[in-house]
């Protein structure tokens, strides 16, 4: 590295003056006091000795590894990453494994700091082993402390603190009190993760009288801020204003961003405690400026989850959810558990008053993540009692697991209950609400078990609450919540998911049964008004899954549309019939479709965005009946499925695609799977047939399954994947972000790329565009990662063109290329002008 411009020459380069050139060993104590110097902030010192060392290839790891840290502290994490892995393949080939260690140790923080966790561990081992082999103990100990930070970041608590136990023994054989600091420090972290706050100060307050004897300012500053921020937790303001002032001061010092931006963040939420939000969100975009400047995500994530929680302290939810978003989207990239739990906590606030099938989601996230983080807690225990008490008995050891379960399982019921209380039931009756019963229905329908679904709703309430009052009215709702109660059968969930309207979910198919019960407990159902009763009369519609819908949301429509008629007749019971809305005969006509060659395949083409060229084409199946005139596939498609049919028409869908593609060329063709195909026997035995009659290369067909299909079942998903990986076809996960997988799963599945659903499009064009944009921007990320490639759907206008194309998004479909045709060719496809 030279010198750079903002350097004067010394007074002896000015003279010419002959000195005598320093000695090796002295440019190497230089760039020691180098590496201090930039801890300290003195990056002059620093340059001078890099400028200095310059022709000496023997000191080149060591010079490395101090432009390394330089760049870490200017906030350029890339350039730091490369120079750490230089200084590691240079000590290796001068034979320096002291240095080839320490370039390993910075290395891995650059890596966790970028969430790239996992490899950080790796790289700490290889670090652990040299220190191993070369006996030092002090070198050992410091790897040992950030494994176990490491640790606590990815929420595997019960490793770190056996790995910090071990080091804490290995400092008491040997003796030495200066990487104690770093134990004590990062055993407070860990105690602090699992809110023992009061030991976590006492160890964070040792270490920083050791730091104190040592005559560390550096590290003093940082454990200043965390016995600020273990003191701000326990309630102590006073003291913890104190040591949080005295970190951020330091660390402006020391230009270490890293630590003005903790400062400010513990800080600001100080502040917000107080209700002072408007200077905590200060703070907290301070802090997150500062996170991202340096590339520190985690501390980025804690910045937007402060962030989050403070404008939802102001009830400005959707500010609130934007940034919680994107502090989900990374904590999902850094497999941050716990930081994905909060996140998914306070969106469902976020969510609940708008949108309350995304805080159903949320919730259900919580639920299987506090689920796997106790899992996880119980396996490690369970392998420590094994190797403790090896001489006890079997039973022992049974019981042991067995109370650890129930610990476990009590934990988290007792969090589940927590979340339920005031969110998922209705404080009137005391019955689950609309978010509880719909997570119920959206439970049972993917369990594929026969259920319905009944609609209450009371007549003319609204004329009852105005004409006798809200008192009245009250003790009437409570009164029918009461009735139904008793004709609620176990294993029923019964809802109020309306102001006037309950919901009976039963697994029950025996509809004229369930009639009979609860018409019986309605029966005599009268309202008192004090001075005389007035009858009270209840309209029902009931809708039946499979045979109404094959997903709950289906299901609840038409169960509403039965309602709906109920109500229009009066005091009546409706079940939804299909022929009422799907028109006199289309189901007997839709039987013969295919045998009398009505169905037609339009291709809608995939283009490489800016080239204009076309990659592939998507098959849409299409329905042009003799009788009825063409149809839409929302009608006919539920059809098929709920009769078995799609599986002889998916057949021809695909013999169909294959033939029609074996003449584009090379231009792939991509095929839909339903359902029912894709559980059918004989999948891999229809593909091989439909490329072996059409002779179009395996390598040139691509098949779409959607999210909630791949995770029926994601055993056999997986293999059936990997089976037709074997025979060289793609597969996309099409419309991806509407169903329950995370970003962190996809890599489990052979897949190719995804479909971004075109949800998420849209919403590039509307008020929600941030939300849309974080959820992309994270898909493209971890798809590069995977080597899967991207395409969006449903692109309308060329502001969404535009928006996607800056998010690295090359691959688009939808009507701004063109709209679905027959008979299309990629030889008559028109590029859009760019």
């Amino acid at each position: 590295m030279s010198m750079r411009p903002d350097q004067d020459p010394s007074p002896s380069e000015e003279r010419g003056d002959a000195t005598e050139p320093p000695s090796l060993s002295a440019l190497e104590a230089q760039l020691v006091q180098a590496e201090a110097a930039v801890r300290t902030g003195e990056f002059a010192v620093a340059y001078q000795a890099l400028q200095a060392s310059e022709a000496h290839e023997q000191l080149g790891a060591r010079r490395q590894l101090v432009a390394g840290l330089i760049c870490r502290s200017e906030g350029r994490s890339r350039e730091a990453l490369r120079c750490f892995q230089q200084a590691i393949a240079t000590a290796q080939h001068f034979g320096q494994p002291g240095l080839q260690a320490d370039a390993l140790m910075q290395l891995a923080q650059e890596q966790h700091r970028q969430l790239h966790s996992r490899e950080a561990l790796r790289t700490l081992r290889d670090a652990l082993s040299i220190r191993e082999e070369l006996g030092d103990v002090a070198g050992m100990v410091y790897a040992q402390s950030n494994v176990a930070l490491i640790l606590i970041a990815l929420g595997e608590q019960e490793k770190a603190l056996s790995v910090l136990q071990e080091a804490l023994g290995s400092l008491k054989e040997s003796g030495l009190p200066a990487p104690e600091i770093h134990v004590r420090a990062n055993l407070g972290m860990l105690l602090l993760e699992r809110n023992d706050v009061e030991e976590a100060r006492a160890q964070f307050l040792k270490a920083l009288a050791l730091a104190d004897h040592n005559g560390d300012p550096a590290s003093r500053i940082t454990l200043a801020l965390n016995a600020g921020e273990a003191s701000r937790q326990l309630g102590d303001l006073e003291t913890a204003r104190g040591y949080l002032q005295e970190a951020l001061t330091g660390a402006r010092h020391l230009s270490d961003l890293r630590l003005q931006a903790a400062a400010l963040h513990s800080l600001a939420l100080m502040h917000a405690a107080a209700n002072e939000h408007k200077v905590a969100e200060d703070y907290l975009h301070d802090a997150y400026r500062l996170a991202e400047q340096q590339g520190d995500l985690d501390a980025q994530i804690d910045a937007l989850l402060g962030l989050g929680g403070s404008l939802l302290g102001r009830h400005e939810t959707l500010q609130a959810a934007d940034s919680l978003s994107r502090a989900l989207t990374l904590s999902e990239l850094g497999s941050r558990r716990l930081k994905q739990v909060q996140a998914h906590l306070l969106l469902a606030s976020a969510h609940e008053p708008r949108e309350p099938y995304e805080t159903i989601w949320h919730l259900r996230r919580v639920m299987e993540l506090q689920g796997e983080l106790s899992n996880e807690s119980r396996e490690q225990q369970l392998r420590d009692v094994t190797a403790q008490l090896e001489v006890e008995s079997a039973k022992r050891t049974a019981e042991y697991e067995r109370e650890l379960r129930e610990q476990a399982e009590h934990t988290v019921q007792a969090q589940l209950i927590e979340l339920e209380r005031g969110r998922l039931t209705d404080h009137l009756t005391g019955l689950p609400n609309r978010l509880m019963l719909s997570a119920h229905l959206d439970q049972v329908s993917r369990q594929a078990q026969p259920f319905t679904l009944v609609m209450l709703d009371i007549d003319q309430f609204r004329f009852l609450n105005d004409s006798h009052g809200y008192d009245v009215a009250d003790s009437l709702l409570r009164l029918v919540a009461t009735r139904l109660q008793e004709a609620v059968h176990p294993g029923e969930t019964l809802a109020r998911t309306g102001p006037d309207e309950f919901t009976l979910l039963s697994p029950s198919g025996m509809v004229e049964e369930l009639r009979n019960r609860v018409s019986g407990a309605l029966q005599g159902l009268t309202l008192g008004t004090g001075t005389s009763s007035v009858p009270v009369t209840v309209s029902a519609g009931a809708a039946c899954w499979p045979d109404h819908g094959l997903r709950a949301d289906e299901v609840r429509r038409v169960t509403t549309v039965a309602l709906q008629e109920a109500q229009r007749e009066g005091h009546a019971w409706r079940v939804y019939d299909p022929a009422q809305h799907t028109g006199p005969g289309l189901e007997q006509a839709l039987a013969t479709a295919l045998s009398n060659g009505e169905f037609e395949l339009h291709y809608q083409p995939v283009v490489d965005d800016p080239s204009g060229q076309v990659v592939s084409a998507e098959a849409l199946l299409r329905w042009n009946s003799a009788v009825h005139g063409p149809q839409s596939p929302a009608v006919f498609i539920p059809l098929l499925e709920r009769s078995g049919q799609i599986v002889r028409v998916g057949e021809w869908v695909l013999h169909e695609a294959c033939r029609a593609a074996a003449g584009w060329g090379g231009v792939r063709v991509a095929v839909n799977l339903s359902a029912l195909q894709f559980a059918s026997g004989d999948l891999i035995g229809t593909v091989r047939s439909a490329l072996d009659s059409s002779g179009l290369p395996p390598e040139q067909l691509e098949l779409e399954i959607t999210e909630s299909l791949m995770m029926q079942n994601p055993t056999r998903t997986a293999d059936l994947l990997d089976r037709l990986r074997s025979l060289g076809v793609g597969v996309m996960l099409d419309d991806f972000g509407t169903g329950y997988s995370s970003l962190s799963y996809i890599h489990h599945f052979a897949l190719s790329g995804v479909k971004i659903d075109r949800e998420f499009v849209r919403q590039l064009d509307t008020e929600t565009r941030a939300r849309g944009q974080v959820i992309i921007r994270a898909v493209v990320q971890i798809c590069g990662d995977l080597g899967l490639k991207v395409v969006a759907e449903g692109i309308e206008t060329q502001a969404q063109r535009e928006v996607l194309r800056e998010m690295s998004v090359s691959q688009m479909q939808g009507f701004l290329f063109a709209r679905p045709a027959l008979n299309w060719t990629p030889a008559s496809w028109l590029p859009l002008e760019h």
